[in-house]
């Protein structure tokens, strides 16, 4: 008798057990019960070479140990992401960063935990980049016979310039390129080649989408160097006219210097 209850108060005992292949809650934080963190960024949209602040709001901070803030980086047919700072985790974390990426930055964090091997990323936040491309970049898809790119001095400083190239026997130069609704401004120094006569005089004029003349110079001459600034309404086409104003025997060289556009979506 006995021994049969030393064998019940056994069996009792051991089904009170967990068994070897009982399933132990795991007390780490699984992957769906940590949300992913919260970036904002200071501007949607910035000039190239502007510093930004992206500020994140981190889920869970107390059992957070690490912030590193990652950029994308594109590559010939994907990207990667690349480690750009790294701080402690606190519930508010601030970074700052310069933008260098073309067109469009993204950004992202990913936050590592105590007792989880991989960290966690938060979904990217994207900055839209704008930039200013030399106009020599844009290739002309009309213009005139003696008219191109090259470097001249105006009043004494020297420039990256467009102009007309000819003694008195051409007057009048054009060129026309195609920033392709990609640019709102265009700015540039204007003024004659150190080289033409003196009492010479010129101008210059610039059209968008082949009709409309949105700019014409003061009359150049020797000495002058007129900075411009203009607003476009994203053009398709863009275009450049120089003549000398000058009387007949006259050499004038007006001159488009250090020309640039504002833009943004233009890969080259």
């Amino acid at each position: 008798m006995k021994l049969v209850m030393s064998a019940v108060v056994a069996s009792i005992v051991l089904s009170a057990l967990p068994s070897a292949s009982a399933v132990v809650p795991d007390a780490r934080p699984s992957v769906a019960s940590i949300s992913k963190a919260v970036v904002k960024a200071s501007s949607k949209e910035v000039t190239e070479g502007d510093r930004i602040t992206l500020r994140v709001r981190v889920p869970q901070s107390g059992n957070a140990k690490r912030v590193t803030l990652q950029e994308r980086v594109e590559g010939f047919s994907t990207y990667a992401w690349t480690d750009v700072a790294s701080k402690r985790a606190l519930a508010r974390v601030k970074f700052r960063t310069t933008v260098t990426a073309r067109n469009e930055a993204v950004y992202r964090v990913a936050i590592t935990y105590r007792n989880r091997l991989k960290p966690v990323d938060s979904r990217p936040v994207k900055v839209t980049v704008w930039r200013w491309i030399q106009l020599r970049e844009f290739t002309p898809y009309f213009q005139t016979f003696l008219a191109g790119y090259g470097e001249a001095d105006i009043n004494g400083d020297r420039y990256a310039v467009w102009g007309g190239y000819a003694g008195t026997s051409v007057r009048a130069w054009e060129a026309r390129v195609t920033p392709g609704r990609n640019c709102t401004r265009f700015r540039a120094v204007l003024g004659l080649a150190d080289t033409s006569d003196d009492e010479s005089s010129g101008v210059v004029a610039f059209a968008t989408d082949e009709a409309t003349t949105i700019y014409q110079s003061p009359a150049l001459t020797p000495g002058m160097a007129l900075p411009v600034e203009l607003n476009l309404s994203r053009p398709y086409r863009f275009g450049m006219t120089a003549a000398n104003t000058s009387a007949e025997t006259i050499r004038s060289y007006p001159r488009v210097g250090d020309g640039a556009f504002y833009c943004t979506g233009i890969e080259n």
